[in-house]
């Protein structure tokens, strides 16, 4: 009886790990997805209302997910506070703060750093191009990132249940 349970134990186990890991990609798609909303919301904000900067940052804060919108939030504080030199920097500081909670990759961070050096830098002609520019590069990793989630979510979801229940038949 205890050895069926300790078996039972070791595939939940490794099943769970299997559906953390494939989750990472699930994630990436969903803030990447969030990403796209808040860079097309800052866009609105900054070429149709002409919000200013730390202002409209933390006004796509309060329309954001996690943990983009933390990112935002972060953003606007900081050039709001004067604790950063510019949009790049600050940018720069608040994704090193909210690192834990991204499943972004590096590819993904550097669109918003892209993003952000070159805000606030020219006319509102200037922008609307930046700001589509940065979209397109957005959408064009949330598709690889949907088509990798539905690949990649199921088989590592799939190889956690294989591994534990190889496990637990060599261990029988």
């Amino acid at each position: 009886m205890f050895k069926f349970f300790l078996l039972l134990i070791i595939v939940v186990a490794s099943s769970y790990i299997g559906y953390l890991y494939g989750n990472r990609f699930r994630k990436r798609a969903f803030q990447l997805n969030e990403l796209l909303k808040s860079v097309i919301d800052l866009q609105n904000e900054i070429t149709y209302t002409l919000t200013p900067l730390p202002e409209a940052f933390i006004t796509i804060s309060t329309k954001a997910k996690e943990p983009i919108n933390e990112i935002t939030r972060l953003i606007g504080y900081h050039l709001e506070n004067n604790s950063a030199d510019n949009v790049y920097s600050a940018c720069k500081l608040s994704i090193m703060q909210c690192d834990v909670n991204l499943s972004l990759l590096k590819e993904d961070t550097e669109i918003m750093l892209d993003l952000c050096k070159s805000i606030g830098g020219t006319g509102i002609d200037g922008q609307v191009k930046i700001f589509t520019l940065a979209i397109e590069r957005i959408k064009n990793n949330l598709l690889k990132a949907e088509k990798e989630s539905d690949k990649y979510s199921k088989m590592y979801q799939y190889l956690g249940v294989c591994a534990g229940l190889m496990i637990a038949i060599c261990l029988v």
